[in-house]
């Protein structure tokens, strides 16, 4: 099912947009697609962090975002696929809003090797 998510502010590098289409990806457990509403081209690969990083921690006040998951961006590479620790999207799927916070602390996590743990 999609559902049309509204973020706050435009996410970093895809001009600005900021009505998405969230749907779960056919076939693939806990991955999803973002796709600009106005321009589907635009897409991004997400995947549940819960899932596959249960240990991570978002860099965004969770008290102020109980409900919503938190999504991190695939990178596929010819050697394997990463994850971006350092940009992570909060998608409430309930109130169908979403923020990105950028961290800048550790750029060495930008491009992390993306494992299923659960």
């Amino acid at each position: 099912m999609t559902v049309q998510i509204s973020f706050q502010e435009p996410l970093a590098g895809l001009g600005s947009f900021t009505e998405y289409d969230f749907a779960p990806l056919d076939g693939a457990r806990d991955t999803y697609t973002l796709r600009a509403s106005a321009q589907p081209t635009i897409r991004l690969f997400l995947v549940d962090a819960a899932a596959y990083l249960p240990d991570y921690v978002g860099e965004l006040d969770r008290a102020a975002d109980r409900e919503s998951g938190v999504f991190l961006v695939v990178t596929p590479h010819a050697d394997g696929v990463t994850v971006n620790l350092l940009a992570p999207l909060f998608i409430d799927p309930v109130t169908r809003t979403g923020r990105q916070v950028i961290a800048t602390d550790d750029i060495d996590r930008v491009q992390v090797p993306l494992l299923r743990t659960a």
